[in-house]
């Protein structure tokens, strides 16, 4: 009868242990980063808001490896990074880059994305993130002179546990998709032509949209050529 006892109290005890183990699993999964975390629905809009090319700024390049960022809305990611060089560059020539592949996920309440990088190499970085959508342009500004209306995304790497390590804040602006022959172009939003191409206005009117157009030869004024009105 002992025995018996004994059993069932060994039973009894293995099934608290296993029901109290797995919200601790859950939990430690959840602080690692391996899981998005927060509301169903802040977690698609922040994937939202990360999907898609992102370029770093003209004022950030100098701070960071990381040239750029391609984020999928399925959760995988991958991003151009400066290889460490040894030797001399040629004049004009680019600088090398490593693509680095993983997935991410989310902390939507803490503004947190967690890179889990697996190739070339496995690490893993926590960055806090801030996006900026793009400005609606009114007005005409002169050529050259147009403010950016691009959305912006401010990634800003997080130091390790009791590190006081402090990283800067580095701007990533979205990429542009440039259009080919026939594309649309201008309207309000400035969309560019590719090099080669330019915008033809389908009105006079600055905020209707164009149409890219091959270039036929030199514009008017280059090369010393007159300028026609």
């Amino acid at each position: 009868m002992r025995t018996a006892f004994a059993l069932v109290a060994v039973a009894l005890a293995t099934t608290v242990f296993a029901c109290s183990s797995a919200p601790e699993d859950s939990d430690s999964a959840a602080a690692d980063g391996n899981v998005d975390q927060g509301d169903e629905q802040d977690i698609t809009s922040t994937k939202n808001q990360l999907k898609g090319s992102w370029d770093v700024s003209a004022a950030s390049k100098d701070l960071t490896s990381v040239v750029s960022y391609e984020f999928n809305a399925n959760g995988t990611f991958s991003r151009e990074v400066n290889r460490i060089l040894n030797g001399v560059l040629l004049p004009g020539s680019p600088r090398p880059t490593e693509n680095q592949k993983g997935r991410y996920t989310i902390n939507a309440s803490k503004h947190l994305v967690t890179l889990h990088i697996t190739s070339p190499r496995e690490m893993t970085e926590t960055l806090a993130y801030e996006y900026k959508p793009g400005r609606v342009l009114n007005g005409v500004f002169l050529p050259g002179h147009e403010p950016s209306n691009r959305p912006t995304l401010t990634l800003t790497q997080q130091a390790a546990p009791r590190s006081h390590v402090a990283f800067p804040s580095i701007v990533y602006n979205q990429a542009v998709d440039v259009g080919g022959d026939g594309a649309t172009c201008g309207g309000f939003v400035g969309l560019p032509c590719a090099p080669g191409y330019h915008c033809v206005a389908a009105a006079a009117c600055c905020d209707l949209p164009g149409r890219c157009v091959k270039d036929s030869g030199p514009p008017p004024g280059a090369l010393g050529l007159p300028i026609h009105p």
